[in-house]
């Protein structure tokens, strides 16, 4: 449902909304710094976010393209 897409990249600006509907480019807007080797704690508690809200947005992801499948299923 294009309402649902939405108001999930509203929910997650981050998302790069052009990766999510034709799966070229960058999953996530602008650039990610990628920290190979921090033994700082704040570092840890970043890469510990980052890796959560990734999870978090491909879960969301994989629903919504749950969910479009079972619609797409439902008009054939």
């Amino acid at each position: 449902n294009i309402y649902r897409v939405g108001e999930m990249l509203e929910t997650y600006p981050e998302l790069n909304g052009h990766w999510f509907l034709s799966g070229s480019g960058n999953m996530i807007n602008g650039d990610i710094e990628i920290i190979d080797v921090c033994t700082e704690k704040r570092c840890i508690i970043e890469k510990e976010k980052l890796n959560k809200t990734i999870s978090e947005l491909t879960s969301k992801l994989i629903q919504t393209q749950e969910e479009n499948i079972r619609l797409l299923k439902e008009r054939s």
